[in-house]
C-alpha cells in the first residue's frame, strides 16, 4: 500500500518542520489502516495533528432537571472542532463513505475507553462541518499510545471504497 498526500509536496520533501516531525505518525496511520484489510492506495483528504491531551467524551449530566455536557468536554470538543476546521477549510463538506484513523498519544497510562476518545473526535468533526453526518465514517481505527512529553491526537480521514454508500449532498 502506498501513502499519497493531498499536499503540495511529496514524501515530506520541502514540507514544514512540523509536518516532517509528524511523518512517523502518518506512517502509523497508514499501517493502522492496512490492518483493516484495505489493499487500495490511500489518499488522505485530511491529515492533522491536534496538540493537546486527548480527552474522552464525558457522559451528559443532569442537574435541576436540565441535561448538559460537562464544561471540560465542551471545551475540548470546541478546540478539536477548530483544528478540524483549520485542516479542512480548503475542502467542501465531504460526502460518501469515509475512513478515519485516530492515534491518541496520552501523557499518562490512565485507563481510558477508546470509544469515548473517538466519540469526541467524531462529534467535533460533525460540529466543524467536515461531513454531513458521522454515519458516513464506515471504517475507523483507534490506537492509544503513551507519549508523556508530547500528548496529541493524530487524525487521518479519506474516502473509502465501501458498499455502504451514504450520500447526503
Amino acid at each position: 500500500m502506498k501513502l499519497e498526500w493531498n499536499r503540495p509536496w511529496k514524501d515530506g520533501e520541502g514540507a514544514p518542520n512540523e509536518f516532517q516531525d509528524s511523518m512517523e505518525d502518518a506512517q502509523r496511520l497508514l499501517k493502522t489502516l492496512q490492518a483493516t484489510g484495505s489493499r487500495r492506495n490511500v489518499t488522505w483528504q485530511v491529515y492533522f495533528v491536534h496538540e493537546a491531551e486527548p480527552l474522552p467524551k464525558a457522559r451528559p449530566r443532569l442537574s435541576s432537571g436540565r441535561v448538559y455536557t460537562p464544561k471540560r468536554t465542551a471545551d475540548a470538543e470546541q478546540l478539536l472542532a477548530w483544528s478540524w476546521h483549520e485542516a479542512t477549510r480548503h475542502l467542501e463538506k465531504l460526502d460518501g463513505p469515509l475512513a478515519l484513523v485516530a492515534l491518541f498519544y496520552r501523557s499518562n497510562q490512565r485507563r481510558l475507553d477508546g470509544d469515548n476518545l473517538l466519540k469526541l473526535v467524531m462529534d467535533s468533526g460533525t460540529k466543524a462541518g467536515v461531513w454531513y453526518d458521522d454515519s458516513q465514517v464506515t471504517a475507523c481505527a483507534t490506537v492509544i499510545h503513551l507519549d508523556a512529553e508530547r500528548p496529541r491526537t493524530v487524525i487521518g480521514l479519506g474516502p473509502l471504497g465501501s458498499s455502504m454508500i451514504r450520500r447526503f449532498a
